[in-house]
């Protein structure tokens, strides 16, 4: 994903976050735990997190600063 990425792009993911709700028994669910532990092996970090949403998370990640200095 950071090769289609601008050196400033952000990622946004939303997901929800109570898998004890209908749409989480049923529908996609991964844990928020999850999301950034694997955004940040990939090298993306939190640049923002909010939480307006009652039923979901929303994360927003940039690129590691110290990996786009390695890839450049």
């Amino acid at each position: 994903m950071r090769h289609f990425l601008k050196p400033d792009g952000k990622v946004a993911i939303i997901e929800r976050s109570k898998p004890l709700t209908l749409h989480g028994i049923f529908g996609h669910y991964v844990p928020k735990e999850t999301i950034m532990k694997e955004m940040e092996m990939a090298g993306f970090i939190v640049k923002q997190e909010f939480d307006f949403l009652p039923n979901q998370s929303f994360i927003i990640f940039v690129q590691n600063e110290l990996n786009r200095k390695i890839e450049n």
